[in-house]
């Protein structure tokens, strides 16, 4: 099976745009810090990220760059060469699964304490139905009656 799963900091912002068939995609990259080298060097690794449907209208409304992320996929390398002709490598993690990561924000002095949570959409508005007393008592037989 093929899954990978990223934690770090957009390198970008979201940038979302539609198929033909009117899906929408966003595509964004997350960066990965990696441990520091013997010799104490700091290096990155990026990963190039796409998201599709509601997911990927959502990535573009709540992220921005350095907004940090987790997110889950499929992961797919590829070799392409750079406008300049020299060769490049790219990791493409097709979004399966992403969520918010609360740690690791810094906080403005005006800033609340604790963060506020997004505000969902609201419901879609439906007719009341009203309950009868039959309603409240489903009808259960006992299949081991009389044995």
């Amino acid at each position: 099976m093929n899954s990978l799963t990223v934690c770090g900091n957009m390198g970008q912002a979201p940038e979302l745009s539609y198929t033909t068939s009117g899906q929408p995609v966003c595509k964004f990259s997350v960066a990965d810090q990696l441990p520091k080298t013997k010799d104490g060097q700091e290096a990155t690794q990026w990963f190039s990220c796409r998201a599709f449907g509601h997911d990927a209208e959502k990535i573009h409304e709540y992220f921005d760059k350095g907004h940090p992320i987790w997110v889950s996929g499929v992961l797919s390398s590829r070799l392409y060469t750079r406008s300049d002709g020299t060769a490049g490598y790219s990791l493409d993690l097709h979004v399966k699964a992403w969520n918010f990561v609360p740690f690791g924000q810094k906080r403005r002095e005006d800033d609340p304490a604790e963060p506020t949570p997004p505000t969902p959409r609201p419901a879609a508005a439906s007719a009341p139905t009203t309950a009868t007393a039959e309603d409240d008592v489903p009808d259960i037989t006992d299949p081991f009656e009389g044995q």
